[in-house]
């Protein structure tokens, strides 16, 4: 696994929502919980290896904020409405991003003729070399083929 980066904005996303829930524990309305929502899809976005952890924190601020399921409804609204608008917007942005980088594709085949090519292939592979663009396309097949 390459580490794709996101940790400070993880780090901070997180932050936040702790923040929030903590100090406006008293005062949670539908509106904090829409920016804890939008927060916690910015945290999956840059890194959702944090989810494990926010997740039943952010649960048990729900549970226990009211008793009843009708009180608790517009604050779970609002969570969800956080989620869905920021997931959506999510979506219509990278439908738009053309993910360019391809990993090579040994052919196992010839691999053993390729033996002297191994500093290069290991360089393009383990490197890091991934971009996201609109118009440029990175082909890193040439050592297999």
């Amino acid at each position: 696994m390459k580490a794709r980066g996101g940790y400070l904005s993880s780090f901070f996303f997180s932050s936040l929502i702790l923040f929030l829930l903590v100090e406006y524990k008293e005062k949670l309305n539908s509106v904090i919980w829409a920016v804890i929502g939008v927060s916690l899809t910015l945290v999956y976005e840059t890194h959702p290896i944090w989810l494990p952890c926010l997740l039943p924190i952010i649960g048990f601020f729900l549970w226990n904020q009211e008793e009843g399921l009708m009180k608790k409804l517009p604050s779970l609204g609002g969570f969800v409405a956080g989620v869905g608008i920021s997931v959506l917007a999510f979506y219509c942005v990278k439908s738009t991003i053309e993910v360019v980088y391809k990993a090579p594709q040994p052919n196992f085949a010839k691999r053993l003729t390729l033996i002297d090519q191994i500093p290069e292939v290991l360089l393009k592979t383990l490197g890091g070399n991934h971009f996201l663009s609109t118009n440029r396309v990175i082909n890193h097949t040439q050592p297999f083929s």
